[in-house]
């Protein structure tokens, strides 16, 4: 049976029967609702467009300060991650912590050099 249903966090793929047998995901635990596989798509854009939404993401989450919505900050992380693990050779991270860490390396060995 075609797997339907994928979960955000970490992409386990199960059918829409499987997935109507459990109220969280069995792998993770989440309780946000699995994507629908038959909405992927393939999409042609470029690095510095995939920061900016990134980072808006972010941004978004941390003006909500909403600690409740524990999971959705989780969903949030692992969708990073994995746009991240397309990074082409010399792009720039996609996280706020992460490109201050880059940048703290860059001026760090520009100061010792």
């Amino acid at each position: 049976m075609c797997k339907t249903v994928r979960c955000m966090n970490c992409s386990l793929e199960l059918t829409s029967q499987e997935a109507q047998l459990f109220r969280a995901c069995p792998a993770c635990g989440t309780t946000v609702a699995p994507c629908d596989t038959k909405q992927d798509i393939l999409l042609h854009i470029n690095w510095k467009e995939v920061e900016i939404l990134a980072l808006a993401a972010q941004l978004w989450y941390k003006l909500l300060d909403d600690t409740e919505d524990r999971q959705a900050r989780q969903t949030l992380a692992a969708i990073l991650a994995r746009l991240d693990a397309e990074r082409p050779e010399g792009g720039e991270a996609i996280t706020l912590k992460e490109q201050i860490a880059d940048l703290f390396k860059e001026t760090s060995s520009d100061f010792l050099s």
